[in-house]
């Protein structure tokens, strides 16, 4: 039986979409949600995701009546009335987001260590997080959020890392997939064999998708769990390491919680992904559409790295390709004289002469499964499952041509 869905959270849905997917509050849900305001009923994360919303995208005529009761066009008498236990540092920088501008790195910076703190203050922390995700934060908002991340980390991970290879992060979206079989272990394995040492970053999904997570499949690959900095050496599993965010940073893992709240995904769900207590050289993450892969390698620019390579319109967004589309893979890379060079490619599975089988509808994802398939195949170079091995080694390939060109900038 489904649960019906309360008035602010069809509002949130309706304005938190984005710059250009967000709709208008219909009159009556704002009306809906100006009685239960009124009547202490709304939970203070949603009221910030709500109203952060609504003053980035705009007021129109349905939603006046509740815009004008809570003062929204007044940031200073508006947070009076709905974040009234704001900490009053934070408020200007809340009056600041609230009138569309922008950022500094310090302000971000700010506002980071605001949002990973025990102070009171849900609602501002959702306000601000909303407008920064509605608007899209920049690079360097991205970045002074992240400086305060990598603070929060637990002192065993801001310990020194023993001294060996290179390092390469790998990065997965924490929601997991839901109809196609990940195949992350192997990208860090084949790394490992490319002298490597290879940290995954994973974490619980905070939503809105589900699916078997990266999390998932490390444990029922027994995979090796990262406790702190200093067992960073190359006595790991094949798969590489893996870090839980939860006892990366237990301030940054409460955000799950807040934003199973939100309802829709906050920059910080782009921000987990580049988390890096280990000064990965290389990073190595995915995304569907191609603005957001321009924007990872700035963000990535921003916090230290030196090597980038984004795929774009993989499989469910992973960080595999999929047989039936052409993947797009961005990279960037510092060359021997420090300067950053870019460059991207498109390719299909049959440039490199894989035969495409028919794309099995899975229903639902079985990690058991997919342990078996990566296990498999790393030992034996298949797996007996025809697509798999097609995307596994579609996959490989790709990277191995995008590691090639940044080997190539390197090396001068």
């Amino acid at each position: 039986m489904e649960t019906e869905t309360s008035a602010i959270e069809q509002g949130i849905r309706a304005v938190a979409v984005g710059k250009k997917g967000s709709k208008n509050c219909p009159e009556e849900v704002a009306a809906q949600i100006l009685e239960d305001l009124q009547q202490g009923k709304i939970d203070s994360v949603q009221k910030g995701a709500f109203f952060g919303a609504l003053a980035i995208k705009g007021v129109e005529s349905s939603e006046q009546r509740i815009a004008d009761a809570v003062s929204l066009t007044d940031a200073e008498a508006f947070l009076d009335c709905v974040a009234s236990d704001t900490p009053v540092e934070m408020r200007p920088l809340c009056q600041k987001l609230l009138g569309g501008k922008e950022l500094s790195l310090s302000e971000a910076q700010q506002v980071g260590e605001f949002f990973f703190s025990d102070q009171p203050g849900d609602t501002a922390r959702s306000l601000m997080a909303t407008i920064l995700r509605v608007r899209y934060a920049n690079a360097e908002e991205y970045a002074g959020i992240y400086f305060a991340m990598r603070e929060s980390f637990a002192k065993p991970f801001q310990e020194s890392v023993p001294s060996g290879g290179s390092v390469a992060l790998l990065s997965e979206p924490f929601d997991g997939v839901e109809r196609s079989y990940l195949l992350t272990p192997l990208i860090a394995a084949w790394l490992g064999k490319s002298g490597y040492r290879v940290l995954n970053a994973v974490g619980e999904s905070s939503g809105p998708k589900y699916g078997v997570t990266l999390m998932d499949l490390a444990e029922a690959l027994d995979g090796s769990f990262l406790e702190g900095n200093v067992e960073f050496t190359g006595d790991h599993s094949v798969y590489g390491w893996y870090v839980d965010q939860a006892k990366l940073s237990p301030a940054v893992h409460r955000w799950v919680g807040i934003r199973k709240k939100l309802l829709k995904r906050p920059g910080l769900a782009t921000l987990e992904r580049f988390v890096n207590p280990v000064g990965a050289d290389l990073f190595i993450n995915s995304t569907f559409h191609p603005p957001f892969a321009e924007k990872s390698i700035e963000i990535a620019q921003q916090l230290g790295f030196r090597a980038i390579i984004v795929l774009c319109k993989g499989t469910e967004g992973t960080l595999g390709c999929a047989l039936k589309r052409r993947a797009t893979v961005y990279c960037a890379a510092r060359d021997v004289d420090g300067e950053w060079q870019r460059m991207h490619f498109a390719l299909s599975a049959g440039d490199f002469g894989i035969d495409i089988p028919d794309e099995p509808e899975l229903e639902g994802v079985d990690v058991s499964k997919n342990a078996s398939l990566i296990e498999t195949y790393f030992k034996e170079g298949a797996s007996g499952n025809a697509h798999f091995d097609g995307r596994a080694e579609y996959t490989l390939k790709v990277m191995a041509k995008a590691l090639s060109w940044i080997d190539e900038q390197r090396a001068g």
